[in-house]
């Protein structure tokens, strides 16, 4: 640990060559950090009126558009946890601590924002530095420039997890109409054709795949403590839907055969409904993301390294199946004078059977210290 005993504001303005006016010495784009700052009446570029949040610090550069400084005084809690956004960090923002000779300790967390990817470290201890978890499919890369001597004690840039597929909707049961009856007449009409019935569940929600942990280059006299850079989890593919019971509608019968001397067959019956009662496809479970990369240069070093590949999502349970009953064909109606009786409909197809289960996720590759 770099930590050298604290001191007095007085003796801190001292050691920056100012009185606390902030007058020797000039300073441009530059924070200035104390536990006994105050946010309300900090400045930028005047280390006798400091900030007590790291927040608000990095808010106010962020608002300069231009590269930056923020300075620590002594050791800082930060007052809970910065994020460092995108804007800020493509600016470029460095974090010192007062002098080459200093090492002072920010306690509280640092947060890197989404696609930020680049921080420079000068004479400073981290003590928590992170990334947000990053949902890209793709390695994204990060790096850490340190000057002088650097601690980062905890060092997490993982990918996230994916989340899981929604559930598919279990059927309700159905019975559907049947056809209609054809009337007696010259010539007979068949009889109608009975509606089908699906009682299907419906297919499970997909999952999405984790995301791969971000390759971090650190160059310089940097000692990290303890870094992860995970790939996430895959998300569990969505259930399918469980089927009910469903009964095709009967087919109406053929119409009676009318004519007054003539041979004449009475019409068709009509065919019955098919039933379908299938369950739901489960679906496939998302891919775990890749560790990421650590590259280390300059005499950069870490002590514990993890980066295990993202375990695959499982793959969602298909839906079960119900009973199908198609329906009955209807009846030909009666010939007169000679003629024939219609022909009887066909009975509808009873289709049913369990959904397909959905496939497990590959789980992701680990990365590894370069």
């Amino acid at each position: 640990m770099l930590r050298r005993p604290s001191s007095p504001l007085m003796s801190q303005l001292s050691l920056l060559g100012c009185g606390s006016s902030g007058g020797g010495v000039t300073y441009e784009n530059t924070a200035f950090l104390l536990n006994t700052g105050n946010d309300g009446s900090a400045a930028l570029n005047n280390p006798a009126l400091p900030y007590r949040s790291s927040q608000a610090a990095l808010d106010a550069l962020e608002a300069l558009g231009v590269p930056c400084t923020l300075w620590l005084l002594d050791d800082c809690d930060g007052d809970g946890s910065g994020v460092v956004s995108v804007a800020l960090a493509d600016a470029g923002l460095t974090i010192k601590a007062p002098s080459p000779d200093g090492g002072y300790v920010m306690s509280g967390q640092l947060v890197m924002q989404g696609e930020a990817d680049s921080l420079t470290l000068e004479d400073v201890e981290i003590s928590d530095l992170r990334w947000t978890d990053s949902n890209s499919e793709t390695s994204t890369a990060a790096t850490i420039t340190g000057v002088g001597t650097v601690v980062i004690t905890t060092l997490e840039a993982k990918g996230a997890d994916g989340s899981n597929g929604i559930d598919g909707v279990d059927a309700t049961a159905t019975s559907s109409s049947n056809g209609s009856n054809a009337p007696a007449y010259d010539p007979p009409a068949n009889g109608g054709d009975g509606a089908p019935a699906d009682a299907n569940g419906t297919e499970g929600g997909a999952a999405t795949s984790g995301g791969f942990g971000r390759a971090i280059t650190v160059s310089g006299p940097v000692t990290i403590s303890s870094a992860n850079l995970s790939g996430g989890a895959g998300g569990d593919g969505g259930n399918g839907g469980n089927a009910n019971a469903a009964t095709g509608g009967a087919g109406g019968n053929g119409g009676l055969a009318a004519a007054p001397t003539e041979p004449q067959d009475g019409g068709n019956g009509g065919n019955g409904g098919d039933a379908f009662s299938y369950g739901g496809a489960g679906r496939d479970g998302g891919n775990g993301g890749n560790g990421g990369n650590l590259t280390l240069l300059g005499g950069a070093s870490c002590t514990s390294f993890t980066s295990a590949g993202g375990a695959g999502g499982n793959g969602g349970l298909g839906g079960t199946a119900s009973t199908a009953t198609g329906g009955s064909g209807g009846s030909g109606g009666n010939g007169v004078n000679g003629g024939n009786t219609g022909t009887a409909g066909s009975n509808g197809a009873s289709n049913f059977g369990d959904g397909s289960d959905g496939m497990p996720g590959t789980s992701g590759s680990p990365g590894s210290i370069l």
